[in-house]
Order: C-alpha cells, then sequence, then structure tokens
C-alpha cells in the first residue's frame, strides 16, 4: 500500500484509535483520521531523521519489525513474481546458492595450495610463509566490516557483492599470472602474490556477510524462521561442496604444473587459474538471478552503520525530537508540546541483558526489551535510558541487541585460530607424513578435503539424527551449548594432533613412518567441532541481530574469525623466536581453547535469546 508520512510536528495517542492531526498552519482544519488498532507499543522509528513511520504505528510493529521481507523489500530485476521453486524455497535462492558455490570453490581451491606455493617454489620459510597465509585469512575476515557498512549503510546487499566479487576476480587472475613459470621470481612473482591476495582479500570479505543475509532476506511468511535455519543448513552444505571438489582439483593441478612441488618448469597457473575462472562463472550465475526471477532486495538505510551503533551507544540522553516536535507545535499552533517525547523511558538494562548477570541461557526476550516503561523521574544516568530519551526506545532497544551478541562473541576467536591451522600446521604436519597408498599417492594439501567431505556427512547426521535424539530424550541442545561442545572438539582435536606430532618426531632421519591417514581422526573430531560450533554460529548471528544491522552483525561474526587468524600469526612469531616444537604448539592451543571454554560458558549462561533465536535444537 501507499505510504503516508507525519510532520514531526504530529502528535499521536494510543487509546485503542489513532488521532492523527497534522501541522497545519494556524487558521486551517487539522485533517483527523481515526484508526482502530489493537494496541500501541512503538514510539519511534529508528531512521535517520527521527521521522516516524505511520506504517509502523497503524500495523503495531516496530521499524525493524516493518522492513522484514513480508512487508517490504522490491523485488528487482525480473517482473516475475518470486515464487517458490519446487523445493518450497524462492527461486532466488538456487542463484544465491550457486553463487556461493561457485566463490568458495575459488576461495578454497586457491587457499589449499597457497601454503605450499609460498614454500616451494617462492622458497619462503615455513615461519614466514605461516604468517603470511594467516594474515591473509585474517585481512579476508576484517574486510567484511567494510563490506557489512556498504552494504546495510550505502549500496545494497546485491551491488556490494556484485561490485566486490569483480575485484576478487581481478585478484585471482593477478594471483594466477604471476604463479605461472614464464614469471621471473624477483620481478613479478612476489609482488603479484602480494597484490593477488590483497584484492581477493578485500573482495571475498566484502561480499562474506552480504551473501547468507541476501540468501536470508529472500523468505516471508508464517513458516520464515524454519526456512531460513533450513537454508542456513543449505547454505553450508554448498559452501562445503565447492570446497570438497576445490581441494580435490586443484592440487591435482598443482601436482601436474609443479611435480614433486619444486623445479624450474615449477607452475602454479592452473592451480591458480581455475578458481579464478569460477569467480567469473559466480558473477555471470548472480546477474542471472537478478534478470530471471529477481532478488528480494531490503534498501540500504544511507546511513553509516558503525556510527549508528556509536552515537546510540554514547547518547548524552538529549531529547532532541522533543525540541524539533515543540518548535514546530509552536509554529503550527498546537500547544501539546508533550506529543512525540519520549518522557518515558525505561531503565537502564541489567548486565544480564549485555552478557552478564543472572539471567539463564534459553529465557527468550521476544520484542528485545522490557514491557514496563519507567517514569520520567528514574534515574537516567545508563547509556540505555540516555539513548532511549535522545533517539527512541526502537533505536536504542537494536543497539543493546547488538551489544549483547558482541559480548556473547568474545571468546569465539580462539576457536578459529586452531581450526584455521588445517591450512597451514596441519598441512605441513601432513607433508612430513607417508601418503603412499599403492600405486596413489594422497598429496599433502589434499587431506584438508577430509573436513570439507566429512562436513557432507556429518550436517544430515546431525540435523536428522544428533539433535532429534537429543529433543526426544528431553534434553534440547541450545544454540549457545552447541558452541561450547564445538570448542570443546576443536580442543580434543589439538591434542590428537599433539600426540601424532609426537610420533612423527620419532621416526629417524627423513623417513616418513607415520601414513598419512592417521590424520582423519584428527579432521573428523574439529569437523564435528565445526558443525556445533559454525553452523550455529552463523544463524545465531544471522537471528540475533536486528532487521537493520543483519550484514553488520554478520561482519562481526566473521571478525572473529580475522581475530584468531591474527592470534596464529602472534602464536606462531613467538613459538619460532623460542623454537617451539610442533607437538608442543599443539598442545599449548588444546590449553588455550580450555580457557576459552570458561569464559565462553560464563556468557552463554547469562545470555537471553530474542526472537526467533529463543529456539532449541
Amino acid at each position: 500500500g501507499r505510504r503516508l508520512w507525519f510532520n514531526r510536528g504530529a502528535s499521536y495517542a494510543a487509546r485503542g484509535t489513532i488521532e492523527q492531526k497534522t501541522g497545519a498552519k494556524k487558521g486551517e482544519q487539522p485533517l483527523e483520521v481515526e484508526l482502530d488498532v489493537p494496541e500501541m507499543k512503538n514510539y519511534h522509528d529508528a531512521r535517520n531523521d527521527g521521522e516516524p513511520d505511520t506504517e509502523s504505528l497503524l500495523s503495531g510493529k516496530s521499524a525493524s519489525d516493518k522492513d522484514r521481507p513480508e512487508s517490504s523489500g522490491a523485488l528487482v530485476g525480473s517482473e516475475n513474481s518470486p515464487n517458490a521453486d519446487a523445493s518450497g524455497f524462492p527461486a532466488s535462492i538456487k542463484y544465491i546458492v550457486g553463487n556461493e558455490f561457485c566463490e568458495r570453490f575459488c576461495y578454497y581451491g586457491m587457499r589449499a595450495v597457497l601454503i605450499l606455493y609460498m614454500t616451494c617454489p617462492m622458497a619462503l620459510g615455513e615461519s614466514t610463509a605461516i604468517m603470511i597465509n594467516h594474515g591473509f585469512i585474517a585481512l579476508c575476515y576484517l574486510t567484511p566490516l567494510m563490506g557489512g557498512a556498504l552494504s546495510d549503510g550505502y549500496l545494497g546487499k546485491y551491488n556490494t557483492i556484485f561490485y566486490l566479487s569483480i575485484v576478487y576476480a581481478c585478484g585471482s587472475t593477478v594471483l594466477a599470472y604471476s604463479s605461472s613459470n614464464s614469471t621471473p621470481k624477483e620481478a613479478i612473482k612476489l609482488p603479484g602474490l602480494l597484490i593477488g591476495l590483497l584484492l581477493i582479500a578485500v573482495g571475498t570479505g566484502g561480499i562474506k556477510p552480504c551473501v547468507s543475509s541476501f540468501g536470508g532476506d529472500q523468505f516471508s511468511g508464517a513458516d520464515r524462521a524454519l526456512q531460513i535455519q533450513t537454508f542456513f543448513a543449505v547454505f553450508y552444505f554448498a559452501i562445503n561442496a565447492g570446497s570438497v571438489l576445490s581441494i580435490l582439483i586443484t592440487p591435482l593441478l598443482r601436482d601436474y604444473g609443479c611435480p614433486s612441488c619444486g623445479g624450474e618448469n615449477c607452475s602454479f597457473a592452473l592451480a591458480f587459474g581455475l578458481p579464478a575462472a569460477l569467480m567469473i562463472i559466480s558473477i555471470i550465475v548472480l546477474t542471472l538471478g537478478r534478470r530471471r526471477v529477481g532478488y528480494n532486495e531490503v534498501p540500504p538505510s544511507n546511513e553509516p552503520l558503525f556510527s549508528r551503533l556509536f552515537k546510540v551507544r554514547f547518547a548524552k540522553g538529549t531529547p532532541a525530537l522533543a525540541r524539533n516536535s515543540a518548535a514546530s507545535d509552536h509554529e503550527s499552533g498546537n500547544t501539546d508540546t508533550k506529543a512525540g517525547r519520549y518522557d518515558e523511558v525505561p531503565d537502564t538494562p541489567s548486565s544480564a541483558q549485555i552478557g552478564g548477570g543472572d539471567v539463564k541461557e534459553g529465557e527468550a526476550i521476544v520484542d528485545g526489551g522490557r514491557d514496563s516503561l519507567e517514569g520520567e523521574g528514574m534515574e537516567d544516568s545508563g547509556w540505555y535510558a540516555k539513548a532511549c530519551r535522545q533517539y527512541g526506545r526502537e533505536e536504542a532497544e537494536e543497539v543493546r541487541q547488538v551489544l549483547s551478541v558482541l559480548w556473547v562473541m568474545a571468546p569465539f576467536p580462539l576457536f578459529w585460530a586452531l581450526f584455521d591451522q588445517q591450512s597451514s600446521t596441519w598441512v605441513i604436519q601432513a607433508n612430513q607424513m607417508n601418503g603412499k597408498l599403492g600405486s596413489v599417492e594422497v598429496l599433502p594439501d589434499q587431506m584438508q578435503m577430509f573436513n570439507a567431505l566429512l562436513i557432507l556427512i556429518f550436517l544430515p547426521l546431525f540435523d536428522r539424527g544428533v539433535y532429534p535424539f537429543f529433543r526426544r530424550m528431553g534434553y534440547p541442545i541450545k544454540p549457545l551449548t552447541r558452541m561450547l561442545g564445538g570448542m570443546l572438539l576443536a580442543s580434543l582435536a589439538f591434542v590428537m594432533a599433539g600426540f601424532l606430532q609426537v610420533k612423527i618426531n620419532s621416526c629417524s632421519g627423513d623417513d616418513k613412518c607415520v601414513h598419512m591417514l592417521w590424520q582423519v581422526p584428527q579432521y573428523a573430531v574439529i569437523t564435528a567441532g565445526e558443525i556445533l560450533f559454525s553452523v550455529t554460529g552463523l544463524e545465531f548471528a544471522y537471528s540475533q541481530a536486528p532487521r537493520s544491522m543483519k550484514a553488520l552483525m554478520q561482519s562481526s561474526w566473521l571478525l572473529t574469525v580475522a581475530l584468531g587468524n591474527i592470534l596464529v600469526v602472534a602464536f606462531e612469531a613467538i613459538t619460532s623466536a623460542l623454537n617451539v616444537d610442533m607437538a608442543l604448539g599443539f598442545f599449548i592451543n588444546a590449553g588455550l581453547m580450555i580457557v576459552a571454554m570458561i569464559w565462553f560458558r560464563s556468557q552463554a549462561g547469562a545470555y537471553a535469546y530474542v526472537g526467533e533465536g529463543a529456539r532449541d535444537a
């Protein structure tokens, strides 16, 4: 329907009806409208200019609820309606999932051979290669902050994905060209490596928070929460399907172009070139979706989200809207200066509502705040009360919600510090092992394939077997409890890797007396931990984020990955300087994970879920 806008000086009353008076000049008859509404709970629409949104007031929904797909978001591209396909999903989902499959093939295929590219033809030291590898991964997960800000604040999700995918494809092409045996190392190889990795990091990081939340935006209807849960499982399946194929294929191309990982004619051009081609295909798939079926695109807010977050969190409490309203009322002859003011604001939230206190895990706050409002005479020294007074309850609630989730996420980097070593220390460990299986030889960089392959097996096993079993037994596993279990399994996997390294170190000379397949158990354990931690965390970050900050919250989730890899760089620098054995390094990592678990347990026990996130496993 059409959207009506009230002037800033308009007054509102909620007594089962809404009487709207326009800011008419003196002597003019004001327009009066009476509409039956059951209840009006929200007094403020979280907009840049502070204008109240009539549609929100008349529907009884909050500003963030108003922007949900069932009531907003434009179908852009095709003139066809976004009908569901045979799977029950919107028709646009298959293009989004296909785009993600190709992009993940590019990323994981390139990353699978990166560590050996730096240590073999480029002849960089192991410690240097590990630090560059994890520095690159950290940058990949730092740039989502930029992508989330561009998406939610300025360009929208589709445009952000499209433009940054072009940057991504350019970086992949530069890396592929510079790795050819026809390019001299001194002139092109090292600059090509660094420039290529920088462009890839900007591209892949920038689109990371957008694709998953863009997929979630396509859903609407009463069963939206269940469909989104299924979508994230399918989405994660596509990620790992692309990962399995890329980690299987690109090492073969690497071995074909660079036999035995060395020599004058060593070329990684094919191994890096195929991922670059898949990245170009991902752009084509994305644009085809817009042309053929269209996407439900939520418009950007045209405001820097970080600016909004900080300005609300550090509000001074000045009721600016009330002053503007009073001035407008004076000009229009309306003396009801109290109208439009936020004289009634809730108490500052307890520590439990921002990550600490006595609220137990699983207690849901469906509306995201207190039901009752305290009077104006309350002490408003806390930031939340000041934010309500200055920006309105709706906007203050959204920021409080974001801060609560960020507080819970604080220990997450320790998990990623362990998990992402599959592409570095675990590959180096595999390179010290025997990979021969009869006439076939397993390549050390192919061992990462077991993680992605086991994901495809474990996902339906957990979703259809483990979680329903515990529900039937009367012990439903809540999301943060699942994530705690994932952290425990990651620690166990590194204990196993430590004992395996002790056995490798006992081999005499250059003899590779331990078979590479002995790494499979530790891959199985950390993959189960990934199911519990990462899949759950992706859905948790989306469901607990305010509607207007979905991409920003996905960026924050990905930021924990960046911080984890920065920890690996720092840890590697320290252990290399102290000449710490790899086995001892694995054990230290496992111990640090236990410390993070204890910290996270205190956070999870105090967190109160919001809305859709209040479900059990």
